[in-house]
């Protein structure tokens, strides 16, 4: 007997409050009912409607006939266990070229003039160029791991993630000032505690705003917390030390990241 799975006439059942939706079908040919179950599973839609499958019934109608019904209802928001979130503080690094403060130059005995006031340069070499040095800044990052339906985490869906990579806020998000955190991605896999979900991880990293700093002679400095800043060296004569000098003539602030909603997620902005 060939296998046959259709749906009933009193299927479509509904409710307005609260909001529920049932399929109605029969399942023939099998005496396996857990062939019914996953069949019914990849032939009816993980949500319907804006409503989420339930536990799918399966009654015994007959030899070899079943009656499948296939309940829908809102998904209650997911408990703590189905909700994760992590941190790291521990920064990153970032190339720097002029110094916060100078301390202090020694200069060689042989050397009869005073050393050059770079002011703050770092790491000028004999060609005037400034090399700089790594410096650890706050970056703080976090993740958030969600649980998400399987039919909501499709390709289309991963397209926008893909899209979103390496965007900042347009908008208040957890809290943070528009433009201060920057979506670095997300991985996706599927989870054991239901095959209709997909659990996803988020990766987020923040920055802060910069306001009236300095750079050598160079003052009231601003520059958003994702803007990537750079100098500009001249080399001028240290009318003390009688030799050029390597130091910062400009400050350059440039927009390198585009801003998005991130309400796009789909996790809450």
């Amino acid at each position: 007997m060939a296998f046959k799975f259709y749906e009933r006439p009193d299927s479509r059942k509904s409710t307005e409050n609260p909001r529920s939706f049932t399929f109605g079908y029969t399942a023939e040919g099998t005496t396996n009912n857990l062939y019914v179950k996953a069949y019914a599973l990849s032939a009816t839609p993980a949500i319907y409607d804006g409503l989420w499958r339930q536990d799918i019934q399966i009654t015994p109608d007959g030899h070899m006939l079943w009656r499948v019904d296939v309940p829908y209802s809102p998904r209650q928001p997911p408990s703590p266990g189905n909700y994760k979130w992590a941190f790291d503080t521990t920064g990153g690094t970032a190339k720097i070229t002029h110094a916060l403060e100078h301390i202090q130059s020694y200069n060689s005995p042989s050397n009869l003039e005073d050393p050059p006031d770079h002011k703050g340069s770092i790491g000028v070499n004999q060609n005037g160029d400034v090399e700089g040095c790594e410096k650890v800044v706050p970056a703080p990052k976090w993740t958030e791991t969600w649980d998400m339906p399987a039919a909501a985490a499709s390709f289309i869906y991963q397209d926008t993630l893909t899209a979103l990579t390496g965007t900042v806020n347009l908008y208040q998000f957890r809290g943070k000032s528009p433009g201060t955190v920057r979506f670095d991605g997300a991985q996706g896999s599927g989870s054991n505690k239901d095959p209709n979900i997909v659990e996803v991880t988020f990766h987020f990293t923040q920055s802060v705003d910069i306001v009236g700093t300095f750079y050598g002679d160079i003052t009231g400095v601003n520059k958003g917390a994702w803007h990537y800043l750079w100098l500009e060296y001249a080399q001028e004569e240290d009318q003390d030390a009688k030799r050029n000098a390597s130091r910062p003539i400009a400050v350059h602030v440039e927009r390198i990241y585009n801003a998005a909603e991130f309400g796009l997620l789909l996790i809450g902005a």
